[in-house]
């Protein structure tokens, strides 16, 4: 089988390799990323739970549901009806409300609280004062904890699952049947405010709505004092039925300040406040629910599902008796936030919404309704009895809307089913002899044992298919998940035995043997195994056909061989495998950020002992590094070392570990000055330092260069574009360092301006790029004569040491001039002709430094102050990387483009890890810094302009995979301009970076095996989350641990293909339009 686009083209091997990783990491998420089957077609009814015609001795749910209403009412009332007690319901939706913040600890003096204890003494005052007509319960919600996954449990009563958390930023309208819906279909006028999610979710269902612009975390006010400036107005016009504000500014506070900021306490005190309004002015007829959608972690972040996450606040109040007398305190003070959509319906009169899975909260079911007959009984008795025919009537709407899904999908396992009918016709059975014990009069005590025993039964019920329903929402498709798998590592398998020098067969049938082993593993049908190993060998069987052409870009010279000069890309290769297993451990996945940080130690710390016995083999080499190179590789390895501990500084916590300090980088400005005003200085000072250092080092490096002349365009950028967005930078951070109450009261035009100058720059700099990709500066003739007189006497043939001086300008135009004469030499009779051309050397690396300066400066706008310093650490630990390797090509490889090194790959993949942990983030949503979004915007983006948001977050969360990737094709160009050229160690060594013109086809070949291997290390990190996520999809901590992780290696893939793509373009883009200079002006 003959594959002839390869031929004569090497770029498509690694975009091959790229392919394949993606479309397995695609099948894999396809078959363990799945979602609940939504059932649109399908409205409760009130007359859904009880048919009009019933014949008394019937069995049937419906039947027995029938014969206890009829017998406790003495009218033909609804099942909706009969429960209902009130016409009207406020819902005040304080986001991120957690349980603690609505508790009151008496115990504390003010003086000793934290800023979100103790601020909402109203909540204290009604529980205290009217006991009967208030409850506070823990309120706990369902991961993923984000707004749009809670608003949407909290209305239609379903589980969410964990990929819904991908919806949270991109709402659409929820087309199941919910509670808004029933509101408008049954007559009740809703009035919506506050957070402009609720118009997406339920577009059509308001009678009046005043929407405000909510995703811009860095507002705390704007939708607070809208809801304010409408709530009371709303509440006097009696035009209404249901009211509900949405209040984001503690939920905003939490991710601007965290929790334990004084200005938490001032939200929270203003939530006290608008609860007191609305309390003050409610009528009998309405009740008033207060409660938080999620909680926050201590870093004010929400997402995942530790306990300060899914742990929010309810509060139910009302002018009107809520709770029996006879009750001596609530039932249970901690329900499911799904437990709020069936007894809002209930207590509303309304039918509860079709794919509920919540149950009623038993502490609002204990006041029988006046309409029911059994008046004889004692209270208590009436009082259970009440509340276990509302709960049965919830049992009524699950039972259908199981069935319903189950006939649609028939995802419930046949083996629970059974189980479930059991205990249904069981709770039935005792419902039945209930009633007739009632009708016939038995005695008390038989009465309120059976009471319990079908309390019990329903309640047993309604836990049995909820557990159901999780696990069912849990299975996965084992077939995409094992082709996915076998895809990736195939691919990977098949790359690295290339290095080995395996044959194709060979390698194909071990590939097919350890699959084989995994899918065993896997095992659960003969055909479902028949077909994966089918599938898998044709998988494996194409991607053997790729294998020539990997061996065609490898270095043939560096192959499975354990010499002193192969130990370093062996180890290398082996601590990335290390790395890709250890992600199957959940304790190495917490402490990840440790791990790559001592395995990119390990691997620089190994080469540089190697390097130096590799040396030894000469007594010239040993003398040679005696004398320089050691002391050098020794400094240069102390300050990678050095820099890798520091970077330590700036991790962030995982919500798994409650003993974890927060950095005091990660801690807002404003806050820290707050707190520590001397560290604070201290760290602006080091941040701005960390954002004007590259631009003083890329001027002072293209100056002596002397190229940057040739173009005033890339001149201007240079010498004050730049320092015009690092100046722009550091004044907004000056600006966000302000604090909040000083901060709020500055127009938004002029909170956006300084970030919109610092991008315009930033733009401006690219595009000089663009348009004038040859940074080089042609002498005019009188002072290309001089140049030639005082060179007369260079030899360009000889390989002298340096002189003093020989990276400035003088030697810039020197190596010029020899650039044009190597080259021209063919064309060119008279070398007096040839002109004398400054920063020609190094025309490639000029480009490359300039997009990666200004790449450097986006991202330390988007980082913020506190992670500007980790990413200059990260840009000294690769300048010093690649000094080891221009060290190492200078004294080793001896080929005009030289192999970048398979340590050197692996090293930079390994970097990429330690620095996604060293920028402040986790394999976590809530450490995702969606205020990234609003750096230099305002308010909610229209719809066609979604993407800048979405882009702004991922080059947040994934800058140092973007950074990393960008920087790659920099590793080929280093050893031409730094190790090579300067030295003059071979010959045309004064060509420096002019050696890709020379051998283009050779250029072309280093780079694709350059980004191959890059693709490798960087699948090895897919393969093991993907390899930890399929042999853990059971683990109690699968998505809490393994599934995030996955999520966040494959989307960092994702975002380093086009990083790649970019940069690698870029650098062609030069190498094409140097080509055309020199033939321009070789034939002046």
């Amino acid at each position: 089988m003959k594959l002839t686009i390869f031929k004569g083209n090497h770029f498509p091997v690694p975009l091959c390799v790229a392919f394949s990783f993606v479309i397995g990491s695609v099948l894999f998420a396809k078959g363990f990323l799945l979602n609940r089957v939504e059932i649109q077609n399908q409205r409760q009814k009130c007359l859904d739970t009880r048919p009009s015609v019933m014949q008394p001795n019937s069995n049937t749910h419906n039947d027995i549901t029938t014969r206890t209403n009829e017998f406790v009412t003495s009218s033909h009332e609804t099942s909706c009806q009969q429960f209902k007690r009130f016409d009207k319901a406020i819902f005040l939706v304080i986001d991120a409300l957690r349980y603690d913040f609505a508790v009151f600890d008496e115990e504390k003096v003010p003086d000793s609280t934290e800023p979100f204890e103790n601020k909402l003494p109203v909540i204290k005052q009604l529980l205290q004062n009217e006991p009967q007509n208030s409850r506070l319960f823990k309120f706990i919600a369902d991961p993923p904890t984000t707004t749009m996954q809670r608003l949407k449990g909290l209305t239609t009563g379903s589980l969410p699952t964990f990929i819904d958390a991908g919806k949270n930023f991109a709402s659409s309208e929820i087309t199941e049947d919910n509670l808004i819906y029933q509101m408008k279909n049954n007559g009740r006028r809703v009035i919506s405010m506050g957070d402009d999610v609720w118009e997406s979710l339920y577009r059509t269902h308001f009678h009046r709505s005043y929407p405000f612009p909510s995703f811009n975390v860095r507002d705390l006010h704007t939708v607070d004092n809208g809801c304010i400036s409408h709530l009371v107005p709303e509440m006097e016009t009696q035009d209404w039925d249901v009211i509900i504000a949405h209040f984001l500014g503690v939920d905003h506070c939490g991710h601007r300040f965290g929790p334990n900021h004084p200005v938490m306490a001032k939200k929270l005190q203003q939530m006290d406040e608008v609860i007191r309004s609305v309390v003050e002015r409610l009528d009998n007829d309405t009740i008033l629910f207060v409660f938080g959608d999620h909680g926050m972690t201590k870093m004010g972040d929400h997402g995942g599902d530790s306990p300060d996450e899914v742990s929010a606040a309810l509060f139910v109040h009302s002018p009107l008796t809520l709770i029996g007398p006879t009750l001596e305190g609530p039932y249970k003070d901690t329900v499911a936030q799904i437990d709020l959509v069936p007894t809002v319906a209930l207590l509303l009169g309304l039918p509860i919404p079709f794919s509920n899975l919540g149950r009623l909260i038993p502490d609002f079911f204990t006041i029988p309704s006046q309409s029911e007959t059994f008046h004889s009984l004692p209270h208590e008795t009436r009082s259970k009895l009440h509340y276990i025919i509302a709960l049965n009537t919830n049992v009524a709407q699950v039972k259908t809307y199981i069935e319903t899904y189950n006939n649609l999908t028939g995802a419930f396992p046949r083996s629970f089913l059974p189980e479930i009918k059991q205990i249904h016709r069981e709770s039935q059975a005792l419902l039945r002899k209930l009633v007739d014990e009632i009708r016939t009069g038995s005695n008390l005590s038989a009465i309120q044992q059976h009471l319990q025993d079908t309390e019990e039964s329903l309640s047993t019920y309604l836990d049995l298919v909820r557990g159901m329903c999780d696990k069912t929402w849990t299975q996965f498709d084992d077939l995409p998940i094992a082709l996915g798998i076998c895809m990736v590592f195939t691919m990977l398998f098949m790359n690295i035995m290339v290095w080995f020098q395996v044959g194709m067969e060979i390698s194909f049938l071990i590939s097919i043997i350890l699959q084989t082993m995994f899918l065993i593993h896997q095992w659960k049908s003969f055909s479902l195994f028949l077909l994966e190993i089918i599938l898998v060998t044709i998988i494996s069987f194409l991607s053997s056909r790729i294998s020539p052409f990997v061996r065609g870009l490898n270095d043939p010279t560096k192959r499975l061989q354990f010499t002193e000069g192969n130990l370093g890309n062996l180890f290398t290769l082996a601590v990335g495998i290390v790395h890709c297993l250890s992600l199957t451990s959940n304790s190495f996945v917490m402490y990840e950020a440790k791990v790559a940080t001592f395995l990119t130690s390990s691997v620089l710390t190994f080469v540089c002992v190697t390097s130096h016995m590799r040396t030894r083999t000469s007594t010239h080499h040993r003398k040679k590094l005696a004398l320089g190179d050691i002391p050098k590789l020794l400094g240069l390895l102390l300050v990678f070392l050095a820099c890798s501990r520091l970077s330590q500084l700036f991790w962030s916590c995982r919500e798994e570990q409650p003993w974890c300090d927060v950095s005091a980088f990660m801690i807002p400005l404003s806050d820290l000055n707050f707190k520590a005003s001397r560290l604070a200085s201290a760290r602006y000072i080091i941040s701005v330092a960390c954002v004007l250092a590259p631009v003083v080092a890329l001027r002072q490096w293209l100056q002596k260069q002397g190229g940057h002349e040739g173009s005033r365009l890339r001149w201007y950028a240079i010498n004050y574009t730049l320092f015009i967005a690092a100046i722009s930078i550091s004044l907004y951070w000056a600006m966000q360092a302000s604090p909040s109450a000083i901060l709020d009261t500055i127009p938004s035009w002029q909170q956006t301006l300084l970030p919109r100058i610092g991008y315009m720059a930033l733009a401006v700099s690219f595009v000089s790029v663009l348009l004038w990709p040859v940074c080089v500066h042609v002498l005019p003739h009188e002072e290309a004569a001089k140049v030639r007189e005082a060179t007369r006497n260079y030899d360009t043939t000889q390989r002298p040491q340096p002189p003093s001086g020989s990276r400035g300008r003088k030697s810039a135009k020197r190596r010029g001039e020899g650039v044009i004469q190597e080259i021209a030499s063919t064309t060119r009779d008279d070398v007096s002709e040839i002109p004398v051309v400054s920063g020609l050397g190094t025309a490639y690396s000029a480009n490359m430094l300039q997009f990666l300066v200004t790449f450097y400066l986006l991202l330390s706008l988007l980082l913020s102050d506190g992670v500007a310093p980790a990413l200059m650490l990260l840009v000294i630990q690769m300048l010093v990387a690649m000094e080891i390797w221009a060290i190492a090509a200078k004294n080793g490889d001896t080929q005009v483009v030289p192999y970048v090194p398979i340590w050197l790959i692996g090293l930079w993949s390994l970097m990429s890890a330690q620095y996604f942990f060293a920028t402040g983030h986790q394999a976590t949503i809530p450490s995702i810094r969606f205020e990234t979004a609003f750096i230099g915007y305002y308010g909610n983006y229209p719809v066609f302009l979604h993407w800048i948001p979405a882009t702004l977050i991922l080059l947040n969360t994934f800058a140092s995979q973007v950074i990393l990737a960008s920087a790659l094709p920099l590793t080929l160009l280093w050893p031409l301009t730094r190790g090579r050229s300067s030295d003059g160690q071979h010959v045309g060594g004064l060509a420096g970076e002019m050696e890709l013109q020379k051998e283009p086809d050779l250029f072309k070949r280093r780079l694709s095996h350059l980004i191959l291997w890059y693709l490798t290390f960087q699948g090895l990190q897919l393969f093991g989350t993907m390899l930890s996520a399929a042999l853990h999809r059971r683990h109690l901590m699968a998505w809490g641990i393994f599934a995030p992780r996955f999520i966040f290696q494959g989307v960092a893939f994702l975002v380093t293909l086009p990083a790649l793509a970019v940069t690698c373009g870029i650098l062609l883009y030069s190498h094409r339009a140097i080509r055309r200079w020199i033939q321009e002006h070789l034939d002046m």
